[in-house]
């Protein structure tokens, strides 16, 4: 078989989620709900799932965190990988959507200004595609789980051409299946569960 098969979790609610921040880099843990959510991925991915052969996830907390009930639960070592990181938001990090608009006005996200010093979303995309296919190549004919973040695996999506828009939210607790078809060399999206 020359199809892997990725689960793609992003991690669980954190203070800052709940507050409408912009987290990026900023190494925010999980709060009591988001460890919920966490052992609710978990369970499901257990009942759903016969095997995972590895778990990845984002070395930030809130996605350690989360990969951590993963690995209990099917006595997995996380790989933690700074590839599978949110996007760096620079100045925007700690602040709502409307406070950095009220800050900065509107910008294009693949130019980002330099006051604002943010990770542009084609670099995010670039180094979330680069490593998925290379842990997608490792685990042929195999199924994975990698806990990561929204925006990271919206513009994933996104830039692979899907309409966020028309599909389930990717909520906290989300997890949005893909395959790897090596012989096309390409990720086909498969659906989006919520635990």
């Amino acid at each position: 078989m020359n199809k892997t098969t990725l689960l793609l979790i992003r991690h669980g609610q954190t203070d800052w989620n709940l507050a409408g921040k912009l987290q990026g880099h900023a190494d925010i843990p999980l709060n009591a709900v988001g460890i919920e959510q966490a052992k609710k991925v978990a369970q499901f991915l257990k009942k759903k799932q016969a095997s995972l052969a590895a778990l990845y996830s984002s070395d930030l907390q809130r996605a350690h965190q989360t990969a951590q009930e993963i690995a209990e639960l099917f006595a997995l070592e996380i790989i933690l990988a700074a590839d599978l990181r949110e996007g760096n938001f620079g100045k925007l990090q700690g602040l709502t959507n409307k406070e950095a608009l009220d800050l900065y006005g509107p910008y294009d996200h693949e130019n980002i200004p330099a006051i604002i010093g943010a990770e542009p979303r084609h670099q995010v995309v670039a180094r979330v595609i680069n490593y998925l296919t290379v842990i997608a190549q490792k685990h042929t004919g195999q199924q994975i789980a990698v806990v990561t973040h929204g925006a990271a695996l919206g513009s994933f999506m996104r830039h692979l051409g899907h309409n966020l828009e028309e599909l389930p939210a990717l909520t906290n607790e989300s997890i949005t299946t893909f395959t790897w078809h090596a012989d096309r060399q390409m990720f086909v999206f498969e659906s989006i569960e919520h635990a």
